[in-house]
């Protein structure tokens, strides 16, 4: 069993206003990542860590299939306390849990399935593009008890630097596993790439249906 963890409980300081608020596509950058990992039939149970502005994150969430806890050390502590915070949440019967931000809203539901797939018992599995680590990162549970009992001050990175020799990698054709929104610039970088995007889908499933239009007459 499947568990995630998504992190939310940033202040979003580069940002200068919540990025999981912000709008994207037809919800918010926050909605759009649960709605992709929801979907994933393998993930069982999902937890969102909440932090700053937490009431109106869950409030966000609230018809959503996911559990919101709140760290209360979000504003002074790292990624790795959010962390510790989720895996806690987890029921027992999770074997393997997924952490990822909040904050990767292109990230997409085969990207996030392939990591999945790659799971062996102790392994750490990590999504890699051009050869660069991305998100998400699913961590057999063999390896929470030295995670947990790291302290504040630590970071999931360095633990991952640690043991790299039992990193699994899944080798991806997609930069979204790297891209998070942390500035504007980003943010709007992001949205121009999730249309352009869009626009392409759309483009491809006309395509056929005008090509069969046009063979038609030729038939008749």
């Amino acid at each position: 069993m499947i568990g995630a963890i998504i992190l939310a409980a940033g202040q979003s300081r580069r940002m200068g206003r919540n990025k999981m608020l912000l709008p994207f596509g037809d919800s918010t950058v926050l909605e759009t990542i649960v709605t992709e990992v929801a979907a994933c039939e393998q993930v069982r149970e999902v937890i969102v860590v909440t932090g700053h502005e937490s009431d109106r994150i869950a409030a966000l969430l609230a018809t959503y299939p996911v559990r919101c806890v709140f760290n209360p050390a979000y504003d002074h502590t790292e990624m790795l306390v959010s962390w510790q915070v989720g895996v806690r949440a987890l029921s027992a019967e999770v074997q393997a849990a997924l952490v990822l931000p909040g904050d990767h809203p292109r990230l997409r539901r085969e990207v996030i399935q392939d990591v999945i797939e790659a799971q062996q018992p102790g392994a750490l599995v990590i999504p890699s593009y051009q050869l660069k680590r991305g998100h998400p990162i699913l961590i057999d549970r063999a390896w929470w008890p030295e995670l947990l009992a790291l302290p504040e001050t630590a970071t999931l990175r360095d633990f991952i630097r640690v043991h790299e020799d039992h990193i699994r990698y899944v080798a991806v054709e997609t930069d979204s596993v790297l891209k998070d929104v942390d500035t504007p610039e980003e943010y709007e970088d992001l949205r121009t790439a999730e249309a352009q995007s869009t626009q392409r889908n759309t483009a491809s499933r006309q395509k056929p249906e005008e090509q069969t239009e046009e063979i038609q007459p030729d038939d008749q």
